[in-house]
């Protein structure tokens, strides 16, 4: 019995915190500011939702002291097309225990943390102050009349989106001690021409680049051991080198990239990533290491620069429209090791409106899924086994049961002549 009413007891308590917990993360409105409320009884600025052009945020909101700001409070999100930061200006009380206005830039003192610069400040260059530790998510979101900020090595951490559509930012040199750039910290900063990676950063995140049309090249050092969806997508990379240290690469991540030439993947690489290089268009030439298992859908696909690719023994899969769309490819060699090709792997074309690479040759062997597919598709293939004169290997065309000329096993039951190009007369 005293069991039972002790497991009741601790179920109880357990209930207790579970909803004292859900009553600190109720969002609260007092006028145009919405707020949470923490264990302290002091309230934490989550978001402002008027429209006034210059903000005053007061000390407190219904008796409770604002002593911390979630994000980026005048951030707002209402649809998929509907979304941004209210472009304001703002300012605080000059007694405010919390918070703090600079030249009209927004910090938060106990954490040292910048935590909105206006759309409306029209200065072109902005020097973060020494001793700021924290660049808040989507602090300069949308200043496009900035083209260089000067962080100092005080900061150790940068939030989500933190530069994100900086339409006008060319230049930023990233402090040394920082060890991860978050999603979309520069997401949208078109003119951005120049940025090192320092030493010490593991982590690239998602969309951390994407539409960096202006950044041509970029150094990731050998301390990243992640790199996220999309990461470096629609930039203007021309030549990438991926380090031996990165483990984990996202979908797409050097993917609509119209400049890229070249792109080096690392040994001990098992798994190419779905879309890793769609639609680079100027890709001529592809290594897959030997390490490789497995090549994502969409990995290469609408890669129209490829003409020839050498997949090597011990990739086991090739992920649907792995090389489709890739209308000047002629030569594929696919191992026996391959055990499954996806959907249209090979093809050129879209949905609804695929069609067989007329000038595509796949190596196969005989017996194998690679010729299986092959004959399944209507694909041209070629079997290094099964050789014509002395060097020469039979071009075949897959031949269905229908047709007369064909023997049971799909292959020409006699052949008597070759023509001049190669193909039996």
């Amino acid at each position: 019995m005293k069991r039972r009413f002790a497991a009741i007891l601790l179920l109880a308590l357990g209930l207790a915190l579970i909803c004292a917990m859900a009553q600190a993360d109720d969002v609260r409105t007092s006028g145009d500011f919405q707020y949470t409320l923490k264990r302290d009884g002091s309230a934490e600025l989550v978001a402002y939702t008027g429209d006034a052009d210059n903000v005053i945020i007061p000390n407190g909101l219904d008796g409770h002291a604002i002593t911390s700001v979630q994000g980026n409070p005048f951030y707002y999100y209402n649809s998929y097309s509907d979304y941004g930061v209210k472009a304001c200006t703002v300012s605080v009380a000059t007694d405010h225990p919390y918070l703090a206005t600079i030249q009209g830039v927004l910090f938060g003192k106990s954490d040292a943390r910048l935590i909105y610069y206006s759309p409306l400040l029209t200065a072109s260059s902005y020097e973060i102050p020494l001793g700021i530790r924290v660049i808040g998510s989507r602090a300069f979101y949308g200043c496009g009349s900035l083209t260089e900020v000067n962080i100092p090595e005080s900061v150790n951490e940068i939030g989500q989106a933190a530069f994100r559509a900086c339409s006008g930012l060319k230049r930023v040199e990233l402090p040394k001690g920082l060890t991860s750039i978050e999603n979309e910290t520069f997401h949208s900063c078109g003119s951005l021409a120049e940025i090192s990676i320092p030493d010490h950063v593991i982590r690239i995140g998602s969309n951390a680049f994407w539409e960096c049309a202006s950044l041509t090249s970029v150094t990731i050092p050998d301390s990243v051991s992640e790199i996220g969806y999309a990461a470096f997508g629609k930039t203007g990379l021309i030549n990438v080198v991926i380090p031996q240290t990165v483990r984990t690469i996202g979908d797409n991540a050097f993917g609509i990239n119209p400049s890229l030439m070249s792109i080096t993947f690392p040994e001990g690489m098992e798994v190419i990533p779905s879309g890793i290089v769609f639609r680079c268009t100027a890709l001529t030439e592809i290594t897959i290491p030997a390490s490789v298992r497995s090549i994502g859908g969409s990995a290469f696909e609408a890669c129209t620069g490829l003409t020839s690719v050498i997949i090597p023994e011990g990739v086991a899969s090739i992920g649907d429209f792995a090389f489709d769309r890739c209308e000047n490819l002629v030569s594929v060699v696919i191992p026996d090791s391959v055990t499954e090709i996806g959907e249209h792997a090979f093809d050129l074309g879209t949905f609804g409106s695929w069609y067989v690479n007329p000038n595509l040759l796949i190596t196969v062997s005989r017996g194998s899924v690679g010729e299986s597919y092959c004959i399944a598709n209507g694909i041209r293939y070629t079997s290094p086994d099964v050789t014509y004169g002395d060097d020469d290997s039979w071009l075949v065309w897959p031949v269905w049961e229908s047709e007369s000329v064909a023997g049971e096993d799909g292959w020409w039951d006699e052949v008597t002549e070759a023509g001049e190009d190669g193909w039996w007369d």
